[in-house]
């Protein structure tokens, strides 16, 4: 259900692969070469916004991919509610709570799914990192909304 993850790590995986082919440059003084730690943390610092810049590229790809997962739930969501709809007392409120609860839930997902559309590259980390949070706690509910009404 949820590829989102998935997506974020091929593509830091990617440019990772590519930045460290990519920056072997200069003089080195055979095998036994030492990395200053200046020199680390700059091509760590080069990887971190190359990843950043390619995911900003590769943005219609990583919201077509969220679109899909929330499309999934939402079929998902129909399928628990056709499921409960012949649910009577106690176990019927639980079902309809859950579900509410799941569909906030979904939504608050969608809202940051909106922000990550309009991202620019200036605030593309920070609405990646809360689409995250928002698709993490999505999955949460919608583990625990599953084990309630048992799909």
């Amino acid at each position: 259900m949820i590829s989102i993850h998935k997506t974020w790590i091929a593509t830091g995986a990617t440019v990772v692969l590519a930045v460290s082919a990519c920056q072997r440059q200069g003089p080195t003084d055979g095998p036994e070469h030492h990395v200053s730690a200046e020199e680390l943390h700059q091509s760590i610092s080069n990887t971190s916004a190359l990843t950043e810049q390619y995911a900003f590229e590769h943005k219609d790809q990583a919201v077509a991919a969220i679109q899909g997962d929330l499309d999934d739930l939402d079929a998902r969501l129909e399928a628990m509610a056709r499921k409960s709809a012949d649910y009577t007392g106690q176990a019927k409120l639980r079902a309809d709570q859950a579900l509410d609860r799941l569909r906030a839930e979904r939504d608050a997902a969608a809202r940051q799914l909106d922000r990550l559309k309009s991202a620019s590259k200036e605030t593309w980390t920070q609405a990646k990192v809360d689409v995250d949070k928002a698709w993490q706690k999505l999955k949460d509910s919608y583990d625990q909304v599953k084990d309630e009404i048992h799909d």
